[in-house]
């Protein structure tokens, strides 16, 4: 019962930050922060092509920062659903796996069965994705 539940709980946690990190202003609203706290402080050409607000950025705007100023790998992964869902599922199982065995809640053979359910994650994770954007058409 356990593995379910903690199954259930990173598939709905990894749905809810693909779909707020692509439906939302949240990647702009990270680069904001970073530059609140001084990241590209001193670089004139960063505030003169996108401005000292990244929360005013468009999705084209923000897809041209990560293509301009970040590795391939990191472009690729942050605008990538497949790519980020991936890592969400990966890192959310992981995170919820290491709650449950600190307060030995699950089994060694239950964080097993977790790890090896993590590609199947994402197929769900997509799919649900699916159904909640098109409830809101």
């Amino acid at each position: 019962m356990q593995f379910i539940i903690i199954f259930l709980v990173s598939v709905f946690m990894s749905a809810s930050l693909l779909i707020t990190w692509f439906n939302s202003s949240l990647p702009m609203l990270c680069v904001w922060l970073l530059t609140k706290l001084g990241y590209r402080k001193n670089d004139v050409s960063f505030h003169m092509q996108y401005g000292d607000n990244p929360l005013m950025w468009t999705r084209d705007d923000w897809m041209s920062y990560c293509n301009q100023y970040m590795s391939a790998f990191w472009a690729k992964l942050l605008n990538c659903k497949f790519c980020l869902c991936w890592h969400f599922c990966l890192w959310s199982t992981a995170y919820a796996v290491l709650i449950a065995k600190s307060f030995a809640i699950i089994s060694w053979c239950e964080v097993l069965l977790l790890i090896l359910s993590i590609p199947s994650q994402p197929v769900i994770v997509h799919f649900l994705r699916k159904i909640i954007e098109q409830k809101g058409e």
